[in-house]
């Protein structure tokens, strides 16, 4: 609420007691008055005494204040501002003459006094009434003769009136509530948090994914105001339909939702979520939320919830389109007019705008780029202008130029690289790009600009130095340099980014940084050196001008550092970024910056390449240091020759060194991995996947055949076919990463399907032997076969069990899928499997009734070796065992007993590498009913010929 009207109403009233209590004090003393008139003897004082008198001038002073102190005042405020709003250009004219004569303040006294004395008048009028009205009435017209003397001042003093111009945009911005209001958040946030937990449970203790999702318009400042109940079910019934379940997390959420915040939410897929309990263990963490998911729950979230300008949202919109009508229009003019100095002079009344906004808020630095845009988009229209210019251009340049910079000199003392302060650096370096070559001392000037920049600049403001000399080397490579006559200008720059490199804080302190830049320095003229032969130029700069100035303060460590950290780089740096840029829109390519960084630091290498052949084993880089070295310094695509000639023989001469590095390195971690113990959590991890994939695909195959009764367990049954699947796994994969150079991520391996295949092909093999064919054919789409499979289902059968020999659905899938069609019609259930064809089963089509067919007999595996690590499916499930053991010698000397003894020796050398991974269980196939089980052997021959006939008549 605004205070002004109530405080004009307190000081009238303040006026009004004070002229009716003057007014009663002078008929009080009406008495003495009379006396005083007798005694002094002039006659005509007399008439002071006398009611109607006292009234009639009264009522004349009232005339004439009213006259003055309200007529007058506005003819003369539109005189004023008539004559001045012409010179007017950063602000509203009248505002400021109403803020120079203090109308404001000019027109509270009079009124208000003009007030007081006519309820003066109205209570009871007396000489001393009088006489106040008459000091007020004085008053006004002094004030008035002063209003008058400023705003004629005013007008001949035009320095007066800028002043007063700046100042009344600094008490616009002061009026400005920056600070979010948060007296009704509790409310909204209620509001809101109601309907979630309506509808969106809290999430359980289980393992819960935590995802990001937008809240809030995405393109300006909001305040939310309700949210749509429907659209939440939506939101929950999509998650759903997407595989997934959606909780909750209402903590973080709050009411006022700018651009771009963040409420969090937890997803779960729905294999994971059904086992989800409040006292579950942490699991299905290898089931990655999909971005596609999220994105789409994120666009039902913002349709869901609505939203309005608040307030506060109202009062920062209010002040750029202040700016923008009166400061933005004197800037935005300057250059289309030729006027250099109105740019400056707006440029400095924007500085003093953003610097009042800095005032109220206390700190540096405030600005984000979505309230405040206005803060950066100003420049960047004068930027985007200079480039149109075609007279003075560099004049223009130059005063945004040191805008820039004064408003850098302030932010960039932070301990944080802010948003806008990075945007300004960013801008900064498009508009020394644009100096070149338009003015013969363009390359001295960015110099001159750059180098006052880093003192500018704190100690932990590695990340704005660094954008600096981003923008120096994309100088350096500008097109406008590539000729020969700008090799003077090239070495200015190159020795500008040296200058940055010794004389910052920062930068001298932290060697990795003075790393980065070297090699950002040479990967990127040696990328366009390899489409354009004019930047070798520049190649044979850097290396002559930053390496040779450079490369002696760095030491050959730091710069050996810097090979794992090359996608780091090329990502801090923004690189890929720029290469994307320099290609043709439309058309795919490979991203090649990080091979280029790799290969710049081989360069800085080669330099003291003698040192590969000296280290010791502790100073040796890993293998993933060496391998990209190599690959680089090997590459045969001849980007070598880029380099002069004596930089290119020392690179070359680099693989040989880095060779036997890589070879004594390889031996120094296959001795660790041998040291090493084993560990746990690797063996239980790789286990329990295989195990999963096992539970995936035998346990589903499993309970099918139990539901159908075929299924029986029995410890005691001696004649069982123990199978499984047996696999040598490298020892480095079960080792901690500490002896690793290159951590191993490990996996189960896929082996569920193996196991259900292998049981299938047992029952093949075993009912096939006591069954002969009942008929041959030529195609797994004879009709016979599936005459019978229907007939099958209308004798009753239940399930029926299709087992392929070398066949699979697909080759007769028409007759397969009206099989299923009519089953399903019915009831019944069918299911085909395909097993490998071998010389004794031959080719054919095994139809089964799994009820009465056949019989299952499980017993759990009987393992006497000692485990690193198992896993024991029951037998109602299958009956599986997983595990990992270590090969004793025992089991060595078994192994290798039949082999040759170089065969021996080579067996041994891997076994004593290797872990053995184990999948085993136990079972007996029992024929039950023959007449259950109907085989159709098909003619290969036949089935060939056939298909020849086909070919020819195609």
């Amino acid at each position: 609420m605004d205070s002004k009207p109530f405080h004009f109403a307190v000081y009238t009233a303040v006026c009004a007691t004070a002229f009716i209590a003057l007014t009663h004090l002078g008929l009080a003393l009406q008495d003495e008055l009379s006396a005083a008139v007798v005694w002094l003897g002039v006659p005509k004082l007399v008439l002071l005494t006398d009611a109607a008198t006292i009234h009639t001038l009264w009522v004349g002073t009232l005339s004439v204040h009213a006259a003055v102190g309200a007529v007058a005042p506005i003819l003369g405020y539109t005189l004023l501002t008539t004559n001045i709003s012409s010179a007017s250009r950063i602000a509203p004219g009248g505002a400021v003459v109403a803020l120079e004569i203090k109308w404001s303040e000019y027109l509270k006294n009079s009124l208000a006094l003009l007030a007081g004395s006519i309820a003066g008048l109205l209570s009871a009028p007396s000489a001393l009434g009088l006489v106040a009205a008459a000091g007020a009435t004085a008053y006004v017209l002094l004030r008035t003769l002063g209003v008058f003397k400023s705003g004629f001042e005013l007008i001949e003093r035009p320095e007066r009136f800028d002043a007063s111009a700046r100042q009344y945009l600094a008490d616009a911005i002061a009026k400005v509530d920056f600070d979010v209001s948060r007296e009704s958040a509790s409310a909204e946030l209620k509001a809101l948090n109601h309907v979630l937990e309506e509808l969106i449970p809290r999430a359980p203790s289980g393992h819960v994914e935590r995802v990001t999702l937008r809240l809030g318009d995405p393109f300006r400042p909001t305040q939310f105001l309700g949210v749509a109940k429907r659209g939440v079910e939506t939101l929950r019934s999509e998650a759903e339909k997407l595989g997934y379940r959606l909780y909750a997390v209402r903590a973080p959420l709050i009411a006022r939702l700018p651009r771009g915040k963040r409420g969090y939410f937890s997803v779960e897929r729905v294999e994971q979520a059904e086992r989800s309990t409040s006292s579950a263990p942490a699991i299905g963490a290898d089931l990655a939320i999909e971005p596609a998911a999220v994105k789409r729950l994120q666009t039902i979230l913002e349709e869901s919830i609505s939203y309005g300008p608040s307030q506060w949202v109202d009062d920062i919109t209010r002040m750029p389109m202040l700016i923008q009508r009166h400061v933005a229009t004197v800037i935005y003019e300057a250059i289309p007019n030729q006027r250099p100095h109105d740019l400056a002079y707006g440029l400095d009344v924007l500085g003093q705008l953003i610097d009042s906004v800095q005032d109220i808020h206390r700190t540096n630095n405030p600005f984000g780029l979505d309230e405040f845009d206005w803060v950066y988009d100003i420049p960047l229209f004068v930027s985007n202008q200079i480039g149109c210019v075609e007279h003075s251009r560099m004049l223009y340049a130059r005063e945004l130029a040191d805008f820039l910079r004064a408003r850098l000199a302030k932010w960039l003392s932070e301990p944080e690289l802010d948003q806008m302060s990075a945007a300004y650096i960013r801008l900064l370096a498009q508009l020394l790009r644009s100096f070149l070559p338009s003015d013969a001392s363009g390359a001295e000037y960015i110099a001159l600009v750059i180098r006052e920049i880093p003192a500018f600049v704190g100690t932990r403001r590695v990340e704005a130095l660094a954008l600096i000399q981003r923008a120096l080397i994309l100088v350096l490579v500008d097109k406008k340099l590539a000729s020969i006559g700008h090799s003077k200008d090239r070495r200015m720059i190159v020795r500008t980014i040296s200058e940055v490199l010794r004389y910052s804080p920062s930068f001298e302190k932290s060697l990795s940084a003075q790393a980065e830049t070297l090699i950002s320095a040479l990967a990127v003229p040696l990328f366009l050196a390899e489409g354009d032969d004019a930047y070798k130029a520049h190649v044979s700069d850097v290396l002559g001008g930053l390496f040779e100035d450079r490369y002696s303060e760095l030491p050959f460590s730091d710069l050996l550092e810097t090979i794992p950290r090359i996608s780091e780089i090329n990502e801090r740096w923004k690189w890929s970024w720029w290469e994307l840029d320099q290609k043709e829109r439309g058309q795919a390519h490979f991203m090649s910056m990080d091979l280029w960084l790799t290969r710049a630091a081989a360069v800085a290498l080669a330099r003291e390449s003698w040192r590969l052949k000296h280290m010791d084993d502790r100073e040796i880089p890993n293998e993933q240091t060496l391998g990209a070295l190599l690959r680089a310094v090997g590459s045969e695509d001849g980007w070598v020759d880029l380099l002069p000639d004596l930089t290119a023989q020392s690179v070359k001469a680099m693989v040989h060194p880095l060779q036997e590095l890589l070879e004594r390195r390889q031996a120094i971690v296959r001795n660790q991995v041998a040291m090493a113990p084993l560990s746990p959590e690797k063996l239980g991890e790789f286990v329990s996947q295989q195990m999963n994939d096992v539970k995936r695909t035998l346990v589903h195959h499993n309970e099918w055949l139990r539901d159908a009764g075929v299924i029986d367990v029995d410890d005691r049954l001696d004649e069982t076919h123990q199978a499984g699947v047996n696999r040598l796994l490298p020892r480095e994969w079960f080792v901690s990463d500490e002896a690793l150079d290159i951590p191993i991520v490990v996996t189960g391996t896929h082996v569920g399907q193996a196991l259900v295949d292998f049981e299938i092909k047992r029952v093949l093999e075993t009912l096939k032997a006591v069954r002969k064919p009942v008929a041959e054919t030529s195609s797994a789409t004879d009709m016979r076969i599936w005459e019978h499979v229907h007939g099958a289902i209308d004798r009753g059968v239940r399930r029926l069990l299709i087992i392929g020999a070398g066949i699979s659905e697909y080759d007769s899938y028409a007759e397969y899928a009206r099989a299923r069609d009519h089953a399903k019609d019915v009831g019944a259930e069918i299911r085909f499997e395909s097993v490998r064809q071998t010389s004794e089963l031959g080719k054919g089509v095994l139809v089964l009734d799994v009820a009465n067919g056949f019989r299952i007999v499980r017993k759990q595996p009987v393992l006497v070796e000692m485990p690193l690590y198992r896993e024991v499916l029951p037998l109602t499930l299958g009956g599986a065992v997983s595990d990992l053991i270590e090969i004793s010698s025992e089991m060595q000397q078994n192994w290798t007993r039949e082999m040759t003894e170089a065969d021996a020796k080579e067996a041994l050398a891997r076994y004593a590498n290797s872990v053995l991974s184990r999948t085993v269980w136990s079972f007996l196939i029992q024929s039950a009913d023959p007449n259950a089980t109907a085989f159709f052997s098909i003619s290969e021959a036949e089935s060939d010929a056939e298909a020849g006939e086909i070919d020819s008549a195609g």
